[in-house]
Parts: C-alpha cells; structure tokens; sequence
C-alpha cells in the first residue's frame, strides 16, 4: 500500500509543473484518504495530517536534500534530560526526546496551531509517552494573546508574519508566553532545562529575547533555524542576535544536512550579511551550546 501510495504521489508531483490540473487532481486524490494517515516520517513510525502537502510529501518522496536536523538532536540527547520542543508540529522531535530522556527525563512541546496540537497530542498517546507535556501555546517575548498566521497547505509553517509563509492562509489567535515566565517565573518550581530546540519561522530571535534570564543562568543548547530573511521579517536583527547568544557565552556550530556534522562557526563565516543570505530561501541550522556543556564529537 505505501509503495503504491509513494508511486502515484511521485508520478502526479512531477507533472504538476506541467499540467496546472495536476494540483487540484492531488488535492482530490488527497481527500479520500483517512485524514490522521500513519507513516514513516523521518524515520518515526507516527501520525501525519493527509490534507497537509508537505507532510506527504516528507512521508513519501524523498528528496535529496533532506534535513538531518533531527539525527544531530538525537545524538545530543541523553537519558533525564528536560528538553523544551519550540514549534513541536506534530511531534517528530519531541518523540524523538521523549523515547531518549526517559521517564526520568521531560519534554515541553509547545505548539500553538490547532490541527498539530491535535496531531501532536495523538502521537503522544500512540508511544504511551508520559514524560511528554503537550502545551497549546506560542513561544515568544510577550505574554498574553497574539494572533498567528497559517500556511494554507503546509501545516510546519505557521508565523507570526504572513510574508514568512510560502501560501499565505487563515489567522489564528493564540496564547502566548515567555521561557522566562514558564521555567522562572512564580509557579513554574524552577523547572529544569537542558536542551531547546526551534525551527518557527523567523521568531527565534523573538524566543531568546523573553528567555534572557533563562539563557545567563541555565544555559541550555540551542538547535535553532537561523533563516535572515524571517529573522528582519519579525524584527530580529540576524547580527543583534548571533552577538546576543556568543555574549552570553555560547559557541556556534553549523548542522550540515548532507551527514549531519557540525562545524565550529565565527562571525566572520557570515557577517555581513550578503545577498545570498538574505534570500527567502536560504537558512541554517545552528547549534549553540557552552563550553562547559561541550561534549560533541565535532
């Protein structure tokens, strides 16, 4: 069935460039399978959203650009940690951590779009994985209410700018909180934090900017999206931010998606800023970590 399904998906993807009809023919082919589909995402035998093109696409097509974002993650990983998930979808990472840390470890996964909170929440139940909370929440530097804006066909992307999507869709309000608030504040009992990962469209420079207490005292390692483009889309500053995390002490590696390796980065790798880097589609993944937290085979 799945080798049937991945032919048909792959035959009708490469005449979409050719046949405008194509499109709404898959969205139709689409519609008539069952709308929470399991497969193997990633590697991750779990529950995706059918409707969601990109989803399908990850599940059955392989591309030969993938992001090996996940299997450096994975290797950082080790039993009792707490890792915070920012942007967790529908669960590929926190599943992931979920499984490594234990159950004397925790995640938090935070996921403010409706439909992946759903599906998020599904995954977990289907892995019985009880260190994993689930929170309905945006992760910004603000609390409150704040309006979200969705993807019309790709659920992973949702941003607090519509010009950080690719299909501008619907706008969703959700609530929003601070790391600062969540882990320091008055009834979070000083929450433990080791690992955090984000990949939110642009709004990390937006993370770090409500985490600063969090980042001097803890020091957890960032795996972080760093995409310039979304980065100025929200706000952010690219060089603000890069001097923000290597004043508080952290060293930068490059995740490089063809093995997965790192490689030690300096300023000077990218700043400034060229053109190139700032188009929309380029970014990369980063991980920041202290020296004293320094145990990675580079």
């Amino acid at each position: 069935m799945k080798r049937r399904l991945q032919l048909l998906l792959y035959s009708m993807r490469s005449q979409l460039a050719h046949f405008p009809g194509m499109f709404a023919l898959l969205k139709i082919f689409m519609l008539f399978l069952p709308k929470n589909l399991k497969a193997n995402y990633y590697g991750v035998t779990m529950y995706i959203d059918s409707r969601d093109l990109r989803s399908m696409k990850e599940a059955f097509l392989k591309s030969p650009y993938e992001n090996k974002m996940h299997e450096t993650f994975n290797n950082v990983l080790k039993a009792g940690m707490s890792v915070v998930d920012i942007g967790a979808h529908i669960g590929l990472f926190s599943l992931i951590a979920g499984q490594k840390v234990g159950a004397e470890g925790h995640v938090y996964a935070f996921e403010p779009m409706p439909r992946c909170y759903e599906l998020l929440q599904k995954n977990i139940q289907l892995y019985n994985l009880n260190n994993v909370e689930a929170i309905q929440s945006i992760v910004t530097n603000k609390q409150g209410k704040t309006e979200l804006w969705m993807d019309k066909y790709y659920s992973i992307l949702g941003s607090l700018h519509k010009d950080n999507l690719m299909n501008k869709g619907e706008k969703v309000e959700v609530d929003a909180i601070t790391l600062d608030h969540f882990f320091l504040g008055t009834d979070s009992h000083e929450r433990r934090i080791d690992i955090i990962k984000m990949n939110i469209q642009g709004a990390e420079g937006l993370v770090i900017d409500g985490a600063k207490q969090l980042l001097r005292s803890k020091g957890p390692t960032i795996f972080m999206e760093f995409w310039p483009f979304g980065l100025k889309k929200m706000g952010s500053d690219p060089e603000q931010l890069f001097d923000t995390l290597t004043g508080y002490g952290y060293q930068v590696y490059r995740i490089h998606m063809d093995d997965a390796s790192l490689k030690p980065m300096k300023k000077s790798d990218i700043f400034p800023l060229s053109d190139f880097y700032m188009k929309k589609s380029v970014a990369m993944y980063l991980l920041w970590q202290m020296p004293r937290t320094n145990e990675l085979s580079l």
